[in-house]
């Protein structure tokens, strides 16, 4: 399987050889597409094979920017951590197969292991990666943020019920998460793995 023959979706190398696209754009979600191009080495844990397999794609993405001589995004990248699996919704669907109101069994195995810690590991080397390839945007999905005032009709959801749309504008609530989102201090953690990538990078290349 080549990585552009359009098996895992689109052919990016044909979509960005023509004239008149300007630039490219990938993203990269492990848990829930295969992006893998060779056999990953089975000795290594899976943390290091989510790892590798990250890197490979953001270096054949990289590549192909260059061989077109177009600039590329990393427009979308995320994992799913241990303490989002209740959050977590899979694409193009609406509900989450983990939740508290799902029919999975109660002794079912939760299916990603990844720590907090494990996601800003990931993200700062992916990151790292992208940057000194040649990347020229990087945006990681999905920053969430806590403690917000509802209100009526919006996607603020109040903590008590996780309802989509807020009917109280008096209680506190979570921007959406569907499973890659970070609270609080998680969420400040990770831009200090961001930011701390983004520095070092930078002074690499000066």
């Amino acid at each position: 399987m080549s990585a552009f023959d359009g098996s895992s979706g689109v052919d990016s190398a044909d979509i960005i050889n023509v004239p008149n696209i300007g630039f490219s754009s990938f993203q990269f979600f492990p848990d829930q597409f295969n992006y893998t191009q060779n056999p990953l080495d089975p000795t290594l844990p899976a943390f290091n094979q989510t790892l590798e397999l990250g890197l490979n794609w953001i270096r054949l993405q990289a590549d192909l920017g260059q061989l077109f001589g177009k600039p590329v995004l990393f427009t979308g990248f995320g994992v799913v951590t241990q303490n989002n699996t209740p959050f977590f919704v899979p694409f193009n669907e609406t509900m989450p197969p983990f939740g508290p109101n799902s029919q999975m069994p109660v002794n079912a195995t939760q299916p990603f292991n990844v720590t907090d810690d494990q996601r800003d590991q990931l993200y700062e080397q992916w990151i790292e990666a992208a940057i000194h390839a040649g990347i020229q945007g990087v945006f990681p999905y999905q920053w969430t943020q806590n403690n917000l005032t509802t209100q009526p009709g919006t996607a603020i959801s109040p903590n008590v019920n996780e309802t989509s749309q807020s009917p109280l504008s008096t209680t506190e609530g979570q921007s959406p998460n569907d499973g890659y989102g970070g609270l609080d201090q998680t969420t400040e953690d990770t831009l200090g793995s961001v930011a701390a990538s983004a520095q070092a990078t930078a002074s690499d290349n000066s």
